[in-house]
């Protein structure tokens, strides 16, 4: 089955009776499943009716974000077989930039985090925003796994059934902040991805740096047609000199992280934070989570490989080649649970409806101050196909520095694992 914009009303015929019949072919009986389960069939039909196969809201907003017509799920014709990969929108041109002199006339669109770099930089810190690209697409399996999600997953008192979920976000029509979060862990991003990366941090001569070998797999996709869940999510590996770092996300108990050997003995350990790794990696049952609402943000999005932030040790990063878009997000806000162990007080996600993937975060210390804004470089990275984060930046408001997580090391392009089938 191929999916496309022109088809898709078809396909709301053939995932109606793919909803009807697939607890039949599944061997899943009502009276097995958890309470509820069953009346998540009215949220599929809904979810068939009137969203995308990723689960957002396929209208455009009649002015700057358009609808989505089914992503990108092929090459862009300037890419050549073997040829250095392509941005899709490489030609486009920026059509707005805000700085210190105008960036209040659209604070409603801003980030707190980044309201707050353009009060500390006004003479210094701007962005360019470019039209906005729909980029976000799975493989047909991805599709097929999300809506049987819609009709076969809850939460219980914070516990997550995922017994019952396979491939795709968990949650497709997620009503809570948790639930979204969750949604971030369990996003299509390949069956896994292997990559030399970096992370940078601010040290009195410049920068130091701590290079990883990263080996990252995703079981959660593996097998997509079986009726019970492949655990874990995910699992990432990271050795370094002398040191190794293991996460491990399951259903059931969460994110998990091991750490082996020692940190170079100048390294500091929390700058950038482990719990930082692709915007997110501790343990979702450490926090009160709240959804806040739907805004229409200036979010990082569909980043070119080829031009990257150039790191240059100061104040903040430069955003000279960071590419920002409009689109819709949730804002959820996350607060440490009393007795719970963690490096910020509170987190305020902002996840992309397209790609359920946190894209920027502001993070606040234990005395209710904005300490640091991370935001992710997503990447259209079209052979999964998928929009994939390549790289995080880190910026400390309060110490007036920078770090960066993850980068790619030159000539080390990172490989994703395509879907198995």
């Amino acid at each position: 089955m191929r999916w496309s914009a022109s088809l898709w009303p078809d396909m709301r015929v053939y995932l109606a009776s793919l909803l009807a019949s697939f607890f039949l072919l599944a061997g899943v009986q009502a009276q097995d499943m958890p309470s509820g389960v069953s009346a998540h069939l009215d949220g599929g039909q809904h979810l068939l009716s009137q969203l995308t196969p990723l689960a957002a809201n396929p209208a455009g907003n009649g002015v700057d974000i358009p609808p989505w017509r089914g992503g990108v799920r092929m090459p862009p014709p300037a890419a050549a077989a073997g040829s250095e990969r392509v941005s899709p929108y490489e030609s486009d041109q920026s059509i707005l930039v805000i700085n210190g002199d105008n960036w209040q006339q659209y604070r409603q669109f801003l980030a707190t985090g980044l309201q707050s770099l353009f009060q500390q930089n006004p003479d210094f810190f701007e962005i360019s925003v470019y039209p906005t690209r729909r980029s976000a697409a799975a493989p047909d399996a991805v599709y097929d796994a999300i809506y049987r999600n819609a009709v076969r997953v809850q939460m219980d008192r914070g516990l997550l059934y995922g017994q019952f979920a396979q491939g795709g976000i968990i949650f497709p029509l997620a009503q809570t902040g948790q639930e979204l979060v969750w949604n971030h862990l369990s996003r299509w991003r390949g069956y896994g991805r292997t990559a030399v990366v970096e992370d940078w941090q601010p040290s009195a001569s410049g920068w130091r740096r701590l290079r990883w070998q990263l080996d990252e797999k995703i079981p959660f996709y593996s097998h997509l047609h079986r009726p019970q869940a492949t655990e874990p999510i995910f699992t990432r590996d990271l050795v370094a000199n002398g040191f190794s770092m293991s996460e491990i996300a399951n259903t059931r108990s969460g994110v998990k992280r091991d750490e082996r050997g020692a940190y170079p003995a100048e390294w500091q350990a929390n700058f950038p934070a482990s719990e930082d790794r692709d915007m997110f990696s501790a343990n979702p049952a450490d926090y009160v989570w709240t959804l806040l609402g739907s805004r229409e943000m200036y979010v990082p999005y569909n980043q070119n490989l080829q031009q990257l932030p150039e790191l240059i040790p100061g104040r903040h990063p430069s955003m000279a080649h960071v590419r920002f878009e409009k689109h819709r997000v949730r804002l959820v806000d996350g607060v440490l649970r009393k007795g719970a162990h963690g490096l910020y007080q509170k987190r305020v996600f902002y996840i992309d409806e397209d790609s359920s993937a946190i894209l920027m975060a502001d993070l606040y210390d234990g005395d209710g101050h904005l300490w640091r804004f991370n935001l992710a470089l997503p990447v259209c990275w079209y052979e999964l196909p998928a929009v994939v984060s390549v790289a995080e930046l880190s910026i400390d408001l309060l110490a007036g520095s920078y770090a960066a997580i993850g980068w790619p090391v030159t000539g080390e392009s990172p490989k994703w694992l395509v879907l198995e089938q």
